[in-house]
């Protein structure tokens, strides 16, 4: 009765996993669109600094909402349905861009569209994160459907985008659509900071005093901004400067995210294997010789090459997710993710959209991939002989 018991357990984990993986494929086709909005405002007449201006403000209040969204998260009685509440917003919101081309109105579009659905890709990658970590399942081989899904996609978008960018209004709410009607199956996660959780309650603001996690943190988003100067305007290089078509750059994102495929089982083997501070040292290094291809770039071509080295900025994504669960307490998971995606993602908007908009358009775009080499290579050697503390290594095992 035991064995059984335990097989029809077996059973009922692997097809909660099952759903997990399968709502993280459909999921993944929803942000196949994000890229395009550059691009879109460029063709509907916006200028690279008013395009830099309307995201990076969006990120601005970001910074205010998503640390809530996520201590939110932490508290709450059910993820899954938290889940479907931000999406279902998100979905509204980015078809609503669409009705008019007017500055004010894209811009509060927008900031609402990116608010809850950023926060939606972080609680998605949290609740499989944690999931994965309850139940001790692998999360590599989930994440690497939604890179296979991710660039099936791109291929759909990119026959729709060759005849027009407008398409993208149309491809993302009904994606999302599709994820809410998988996402009732799927396992739910409660909040671990949920005062009837059992576990003790917790402010989220302790993390601000943790030095490992606060280190992380900072070196993420450094880079982050560093990538993000020149990452932000590589359709409209791609398209604009080196004079390749919407279709063209649509199946180069699709084959990159291919690429990316079989090096996602890997990420928890190197993570074990090479420890924190060297996995990310690596992984910075290859970046940074991608934004050093984009700068020397002289066909469309070679842009296909250095996009298909952006795996090593997935794995590196995915590798902070991993550290940051490892080291912080069961019921700060989901806290500690939205601080570092939030941190991340709005100093990345902010000042890379700003400062990237005005350089892309003060001296263009292809310099700008010069910056974020450097940059990127100079903060790698900092944090990882300098600023790191011991205790990042100590803390993992």
């Amino acid at each position: 009765m035991k064995k059984m018991a335990r097989g029809v357990t077996g059973v009922k984990r692997l097809s909660a996993y099952g759903w997990l993986a399968l709502f993280m494929f459909v999921f993944f086709t929803t942000q196949t669109t994000n890229q395009y909005i550059q691009l879109y405002l460029y063709e509907v007449g916006f200028t690279k600094t008013q395009i830099g201006l309307i995201t990076g403000t969006a990120g601005l209040i970001a910074l205010f909402c998503q640390p809530i969204l996520g201590g939110m998260a932490d508290g709450a009685a059910s993820k899954k349905r938290m889940m479907a509440v931000v999406l279902t917003i998100a979905t509204v919101a980015f078809p609503a861009m669409y009705l008019r081309k007017d500055m004010l109105w894209i811009f509060l579009l927008y900031t609402v569209f990116h608010v809850f659905f950023s926060f939606s890709v972080t609680l998605n990658n949290a609740m499989s994160v944690e999931y994965c970590q309850i139940h001790g399942r692998p999360y590599g081989p989930m994440r690497m459907l939604g890179a296979l899904s991710y660039s099936l996609m791109m291929f759909v978008i990119s026959a729709a985008v060759d005849k027009t960018v407008d398409a993208i209004f149309l491809l993302f709410p009904a994606a999302c659509v599709v994820s809410l009607l998988v996402l009732p199956q799927t396992p739910d996660v409660k909040g671990s900071n949920n005062r009837n959780s059992g576990l003790e309650h917790i402010s989220p603001t302790v993390l601000l005093k943790d030095k490992t996690v606060v280190t992380l943190i900072v070196f993420q988003t450094l880079v982050g901004i560093a990538t993000g100067i020149s990452n932000g305007y590589f359709s409209i290089y791609f398209t604009d400067d080196m004079g390749g078509t919407a279709r063209q750059f649509a199946l180069c994102v699709a084959v990159a995210a291919m690429c990316e495929v079989p090096f996602l089982f890997l990420t928890d083997r190197w993570l074990d294997r090479l420890g924190p501070r060297k996995m990310l040292l690596m992984l910075c290094g290859f970046t940074a010789l991608r934004h050093f291809l984009c700068f020397g770039a002289n066909s469309v071509l070679v842009l296909f090459l250095a996009r298909c080295m952006n795996f090593f900025n997935v794995i590196e994504s995915v590798a902070y997710s991993l550290i940051l669960i490892r080291i912080v307490k069961p019921q700060l998971k989901t806290s500690a993710q939205t601080l570092s995606s939030t941190v991340q993602t709005v100093a990345n908007l902010m000042v890379s959209s700003y400062l990237g908009g005005f350089l892309a358009d003060l001296v263009g775009i292809r310099p700008l991939f010069a910056v974020s080499g450097v940059l990127t290579v100079v903060l790698s050697l900092i944090f990882t002989f300098w600023v790191f503390p011991r205790t990042l290594q100590e803390d993992m095992l």
